[in-house]
């Protein structure tokens, strides 16, 4: 069971769960529920947790009552391992929000920001989703995010808690490794210089699509970008005008010109929530002009990249 247990968290999740064998942690185990699991100490992304076996099935508020018994002998999170569980009863393991693993089925994982269920996904993206960037740009660029959870990150940065939990477990599995705090995991980072060396070669552009256009744009709610910006932050001046907007902003009275000298982008997450009075930010900029031809925007860009420890 625990060889299906390994297997199935490589296939999701792209990484490996350490199990060891815990004689001190199943002695800690109350009378009431020693007889019925078999318990392991285990790792997942450096967070320590008790895996508990059961060998006796139960009824879902059973297994309530079990690990709260169970963890607070252990003192970590407690992670139940279970087979041939009806769905019904997931659902009900879910709505009291226990930590469980159905190998094959699911992994509901409140504690480790992990829920996924009824499906065998792909391992955990490895190209940097566009909601952690934002967290690592906006630590870097407007404040820290040192030992904020999900909530905090979505609270701050005005997104969804889902999509702020995804950012956070992605930059734990492939930056920086989350910390506990009680039952919560937060963002943990080290000093900045070595933040922008392990971030700087994961950054992408934000830029998904770009609308080049001889209409007039500045009726146009958005960040300066591109060149525009480059124009505030340099001393090169712009040919014409560059806003870059959020995905989804309806942009309507543009007619598309491959030659026109005015260009909307849209990006991946909101500009203005790094930007500086209408301007967009700095390392953005970077990212969206890294690849330009032009020799004076290189020069420029690379007096910006020293400047902000690139």
């Amino acid at each position: 069971m625990l060889l299906k247990l390994k297997e199935y968290i490589h296939q999701v999740l792209g990484t490996e769960v350490l199990i060891y064998e815990s004689i001190n942690l199943q002695k800690k185990l109350p009378l009431a529920v020693a007889g019925r699991y078999s318990v392991h100490q285990a790792s997942l992304y450096d967070i320590d947790f008790c895996l508990a076996i059961n060998n006796i099935k139960n009824t879902p508020f059973g297994y309530y009552k079990d690990v709260k018994l169970i963890q607070s002998a252990v003192k970590i999170p407690v992670v139940l391992l279970l087979t041939d569980v009806p769905r019904w009863d997931l659902t009900r393991l879910t709505s009291y929000k226990i930590d469980h693993i159905v190998p094959g089925n699911r992994i509901f994982m409140p504690s480790l920001l992990i829920d996924i269920r009824d499906r065998m996904p792909q391992a955990i993206k490895k190209e940097i989703p566009s909601a952690a960037q934002l967290v690592i740009l906006y630590h870097l660029e407007k404040a820290s995010l040192e030992g904020k959870d999900a909530k905090e990150v979505s609270q701050i940065l005005g997104i969804q808690y889902q999509t702020a939990s995804k950012a956070l477990r992605w930059i734990g599995a492939n930056m920086f490794p989350l910390q506990r705090n009680i039952r919560k995991l937060t963002l943990h980072f080290p000093e900045r210089a070595a933040v922008i060396e392990k971030a700087k070669n994961m950054l992408i552009s934000p830029v998904t699509k770009t609308i080049r256009t001889a209409d007039n744009i500045s009726y146009i709610k958005g960040t300066l970008a591109g060149e525009s910006a480059l124009d505030k932050y340099s001393n090169l001046s712009a040919s014409g005008t560059c806003i870059a907007v959020a995905k989804g902003t309806q942009i309507d009275r543009v007619f598309e010109d491959a030659n026109g000298w005015n260009e909307i982008q849209i990006w991946s997450y909101p500009p203005d929530i790094l930007a500086e009075s209408g301007v967009c930010d700095k390392m953005s900029l970077v990212l969206t002009l890294m690849n330009e031809d032009d020799e004076r925007v290189h020069k420029e860009i690379s007096k910006i990249k020293t400047e902000i420890g690139w």
